[in-house]
């Protein structure tokens, strides 16, 4: 499940005529190795850098495989930049930090970050699991908690500065997202029930 914030999507307004759709790059076409663990996950074009927080619980497979990792949460903070060379356009897309904080080369941004408590947990099928994304201006931080709530015991939770990589957003319009994705090697299939967004 991936969650967008401060998007600033080219060519785009809160309006019914744009059907709520962006453009966007796939983490399988970008040239950075992201992370080890978050399948494929979209980054929408903006055009002011946003940020990008993934929950993937198959980090329960793999952390022990990677010196650094610790939960199932992904974050990084997303740069894309319009470029146009005469008659040639693309999007030019960046990924900080890199190399990860915490896993270092070749991957970028915060990668398999948080905690499981009481233990390393994976959600069951048809399980309900609730995920809240936050951000902190004052903090300049990212906070997110996830909960079972068939087993409410098993939760999640991850932290991470920002500070030297995004800063404090100033106030205006901006496109707020959360997307949830089918896997392959996991099977995962995940579907959005409800969401809620609040300052």
């Amino acid at each position: 499940m991936t969650f967008y914030f401060f998007v600033e999507p080219y060519g785009w307004s809160v309006s019914s005529t744009y059907n709520q759709s962006v453009l966007y790059v796939t983490s399988l076409n970008v040239s950075q190795y992201l992370s080890p663990v978050m399948g494929d996950v979209i980054f929408p074009n903006s055009s002011a850098n946003y940020l990008a927080v993934q929950f993937d619980p198959a980090w329960f497979y793999n952390y022990n495989y990677y010196t650094g990792a610790a939960g199932p949460w992904n974050a990084w903070v997303v740069d894309e930049t319009f470029v146009h060379h005469g008659r040639v356009r693309y999007y030019s897309i960046s990924f900080a930090p890199s190399p990860s904080p915490n896993l270092g080369p070749p991957w970028s941004g915060w990668d398999g970050v948080g905690t499981w408590s009481p233990y390393p947990w994976l959600p069951g099928p048809g399980d309900y699991v609730l995920v809240c994304v936050t951000y902190s201006p004052s903090t300049n931080s990212l906070y997110g908690f996830a909960e079972d709530l068939n087993y409410p015991w098993l939760v999640s939770s991850f932290s991470v500065n920002l500070n030297g990589y995004f800063s404090p957003p100033s106030s205006r319009t901006y496109a707020f997202g959360v997307g949830a994705g089918t896997g392959s090697t996991y099977a995962a299939d995940w579907s959005i029930v409800y969401v809620w967004e609040g300052s």
